[in-house]
């Protein structure tokens, strides 16, 4: 059974060990743990297989506004629709606290996250350069939305 809900604190340990193992990275744990305790703009969710998470999509949504904080889902998951759905109930969300825009930075190298991006109708406003600690450009996507509904 496939389910998307929100994350608790004791998912922590398996998402920042995901993110590692597909960005090389993590924000970490800290940054989670404070963000679930004390950020009242968070919005995080796992996507859950057979009670295992699978994936992973957090946000802050603030007034109108939404930034993907971060978005996977596991490698071996990949290309099942399981990205599909998580984004797609991002969406979902922002339509229903009528969100404004929504943004994220994707690395300028990941054309596959880029072209998933795209599908979903966001579009380049700008480049971050040297974004990432390797110094690597971001491109900061964005989607706007009408009163609710995607533009």
């Amino acid at each position: 059974m496939v389910k998307i809900r929100q994350m608790k604190v004791e998912d922590i340990v398996p998402v920042v060990r995901q993110e590692k193992d597909i960005f090389g990275e993590s924000l970490g744990y800290d940054f989670f743990y404070q963000d679930l305790v004390l950020n009242p703009f968070q919005y995080y969710y796992v996507l859950e297989k057979d009670e295992e998470i699978i994936g992973f999509i957090g946000a802050y949504i603030n007034s109108d506004t939404c930034d993907v904080v971060s978005f996977y889902v596991v490698q071996e998951m990949q290309n099942q629709g399981y990205g599909k759905m998580l984004f797609n109930f991002l969406l979902d969300l922002c339509e229903e606290m009528d969100v404004n825009l929504l943004t994220l930075e994707v690395r300028k190298s990941n054309k596959k996250a880029i072209s998933i991006y795209e599908k979903f109708g966001l579009n380049p406003i700008y480049i971050r350069r040297r974004y990432y600690r390797d110094g690597e450009d971001a491109i900061l996507y964005g989607i706007q939305f009408e009163r609710g509904k995607k533009k």
